[in-house]
């Protein structure tokens, strides 16, 4: 870093002063990423340096201008700017924050989600706030696909998280989503409008795509399958995610080849309702049934909190490579507030990945 270089504390972090010479770094009164840091020399150049950060971004010339430094503390002044900045206590002045938390606070690699691609498999409720919350994590591209249009202008404005000006009766969900999108200085979206359930499409749409989130106002037993299939194919990492009513279910993120595949997970999901066994069978493949055209929403609050934790899932794992998805799903009960955090598990012969695994032993 150069005297030149414009530096400001890192909005993600508190910085508390325990005296001129030593300060505590947290994220939160709890959080483990806690540290302190003392200048051994006691020089008081700590506790100078980073109070004129905190009203505004400043070089060291323009500290030195300001007379806040002297010439005889510049080698000091570079030197502990250079630390502060590997211990990500400040950070450049023009870096994305929200890609900072991803460096400093994850310890991961903005890069990758800066360079990616994401699909997102549905444009609903719930997939156009996955939209936006993917947007704003600025990645290269965004490509969504969906055929469904908005049905009526006042209710929509209050059940998807769009700008007014961008809803209109007939208009295809993918084309507000673009707009709404544009409005907020993001130009990277890709709108698809094809059904989710055309295989074709879906197949390219993984192809494109680095990473997919398949997001669904109902759950569509048929649509996952789909998905699931193009992802075995193009071997491409993925996320499901759908509500129904007050039903939300929040993961895997499924990896080919690693995690189990969603014909494994749906096994498991059958296996669970044993009790209402025939009644979930009945209704599973009503909703796949293309005349079963009947309207079902979800309170906005619900579509809210569902994309919350998917997208914090999936931030987690562009970053690291690591979520606490992976093979897990995060099932909730939205009228009863609770949930089952429920492993996902690889079945010993999977219809649909089961060919595609590195290994298999003779007698299983």
């Amino acid at each position: 870093m150069t005297t030149s270089t414009r530096v400001t504390l890192n909005p993600h972090l508190r910085v508390i002063h325990t005296g001129e010479n030593e300060i505590l770094v947290k994220e939160s009164p709890r959080s483990l990423s806690s540290k302190v840091i003392s200048d051994e020399t006691r020089s008081g150049l700590l506790g100078k340096l980073l109070r004129h950060l905190v009203s505004s971004a400043a070089s060291l010339e323009e500290l030195k201008q300001r007379g806040v430094l002297t010439d005889k503390e510049m080698e000091d002044a570079i030197e502990l700017t250079d630390y502060l900045q590997r211990e990500g206590v400040i950070i450049d002045a023009e870096a994305d924050p929200v890609l900072i938390y991803l460096d400093t606070l994850l310890k991961g690699n903005s890069n990758k989600l800066a360079a990616s691609t994401i699909g997102i498999l549905g444009a609903g409720s719930l997939g156009s706030r996955i939209a936006i919350e993917v947007a704003s994590l600025r990645p290269n591209q965004i490509i969504i696909q969906d055929d469904n249009k908005l049905k009526e202008p006042s209710i929509d404005k209050r059940y998807f998280p769009l700008s007014p000006t961008v809803i209109a009766a007939e208009k295809p969900c993918v084309n507000a989503v673009k707009e709404h999108l544009e409005q907020a200085d993001y130009q990277a979206v890709v709108p698809i409008n094809a059904s989710v359930w055309d295989k074709a499409k879906v197949q390219t749409l993984f192809e494109q795509a680095d990473f997919v989130i398949v997001a669904l106002d109902h759950f569509s037993s048929k649509t996952l399958h789909t998905a699931n299939q193009a992802a075995l194919v193009s071997q491409k990492p993925w996320l499901s995610l759908w509500n129904d009513g007050a039903e939300g279910h929040i993961g895997p993120i499924y990896v080919p080849g690693q995690t189990g595949c969603y014909a494994d997970m749906e096994a498991q999901q059958e296996a669970a309702a044993r009790s209402i066994r025939n009644e979930y069978l009945i209704y599973k493949e009503a909703l796949d049934d293309e005349q079963f055209q009947q309207w079902h929403i979800t309170l906005p609050p619900y579509a809210q909190i569902a994309a919350g934790f998917a997208i914090m899932a999936f931030v987690h794992f562009m970053a690291t490579g690591r979520s606490f998805l992976v093979e897990h799903c995060l099932r909730m009960d939205f009228a009863n507030p609770g949930w089952d955090f429920q492993k996902a598990l690889k079945l010993p012969r999977c219809p649909a990945c089961d060919a595609d695994r590195p290994f298999r032993h003779l007698f299983l």
